[in-house]
C-alpha cells in the first residue's frame, strides 16, 4: 500500500480473509503476539519487512479477498467495529476459549478441582483476556530473561534451606568455589556408580498415574485463570499430551528404580 500499512490496516486483512488471531499469524509467519499487538494498538505501524509481508498476502490475496479489504479500508472500520470493544474482545476470547481442545481440557479440569459450575472458568478466564496488558506481560517476561541459573538456585536455598529429612539441593566444589545447583537429590543417591544405560533402568511403567489429589481454594483458582489469560493473550501453545509421572523412587547401586505412570499435562 502507498501509504504503509497500520495495526487497524493489518487486522482490516485478517478480517477480509476471515481468520482468527493465531491462523493470521502463522498465514504472515508472524508471531501471534504480534498480530494481538494489532488488534491492542490500530494506530501502531509494523515494521518494514512485516510490511512487505502484508503488501505480499494482500497481492496473493483472492479477489473476493482484496474488494472485502478495500470495502473495509474504504470505510475505515472492521465488520465488527460498531460494537463496543470490550463487547468485541469478550466475544472473540470466548471463541478462542471454546475452539482449543487443550484449553477447554484445562477449563474442565479447573472447574473440577474448583468445585465450580461447568462453564465458570471459561468464563473467568475470558473476562481476565480483555484486561490482559500485552506490554506489561512482556516487560515482565524480560526482566525473568534475566534471572540466570545461580539465581534461582539460591532462591531456591531461601526458601527450602540446606536440607530437610535428609534431602537437599547437589552441589559440588572447584578449588575456592562451590557451585549450587537447583537439583534434588540426598546423600544416599549419589555415588551409585549407575551409568544412564539401559541394564541400569529398573522403572516400572503403571498403565495409569491416577489423578493428583489437588484442590483449589478461591485464590488457587483466581491464579490460575489468571494465568491461563496471559498465555493466551502471549500466544504460547497450550498442548494437553499424555506425560510420564513419578509414582515412586527406588534408587540403589547400579539401579534406578521407581513407578512411573501416565498422565496428562493437564
Amino acid at each position: 500500500m502507498t501509504n504503509g500499512w497500520t495495526g487497524a490496516d493489518a487486522r482490516m486483512l485478517q478480517d477480509a480473509l476471515r481468520l482468527s488471531q493465531e491462523a493470521f499469524a502463522e498465514y504472515l509467519d508472524v508471531h501471534p503476539r504480534t498480530v494481538g499487538y494489532w488488534h491492542q494498538k490500530p494506530s501502531s505501524r509494523p515494521k518494514s519487512e512485516i510490511q512487505q509481508m502484508l503488501d505480499t498476502a494482500l497481492d496473493r490475496a483472492p479477489a473476493d479477498v482484496q474488494a472485502r479489504f478495500a470495502e473495509l479500508r474504504g470505510t475505515g472500520t472492521s465488520p465488527t467495529a460498531t460494537e463496543p470493544a470490550p463487547v468485541m474482545a469478550a466475544t472473540e476470547a470466548e471463541q478462542r476459549l471454546a475452539s482449543d481442545p487443550n484449553i477447554v481440557a484445562a477449563l474442565d479440569w479447573l472447574d473440577e478441582r474448583g468445585t465450580r459450575e461447568p462453564g465458570t472458568a471459561r468464563r473467568a478466564v475470558a473476562s481476565r483476556l480483555v484486561e490482559v496488558d500485552v506490554n506489561s506481560l512482556q516487560d515482565r517476561g524480560s526482566r525473568r530473561g534475566r534471572v540466570d541459573q545461580s539465581k534461582v538456585a539460591q532462591a531456591l536455598a531461601d526458601y527450602y534451606g540446606r536440607g530437610s529429612d535428609g534431602y537437599g539441593r547437589y552441589a559440588a566444589r572447584f578449588g575456592d568455589v562451590e557451585a549450587d545447583t537447583s537439583v534434588f537429590t540426598r546423600s544416599d543417591w549419589l555415588d551409585l556408580d549407575c551409568p544412564l544405560i539401559a541394564t541400569h533402568d529398573r522403572l516400572k511403567l503403571m498403565r495409569a498415574a491416577g489423578a493428583a489429589p489437588v484442590s483449589l481454594d478461591e485464590e488457587a483458582f483466581d491464579q490460575a485463570a489468571q494465568r491461563l489469560a496471559e498465555s493466551l493473550a502471549l500466544g504460547i501453545r497450550f498442548v494437553n499430551m499424555p506425560l510420564y509421572r513419578l509414582l515412586g523412587v527406588d534408587m540403589r547401586k547400579e539401579s534406578l528404580g521407581g513407578t512411573v505412570g501416565i498422565s496428562s499435562f493437564v
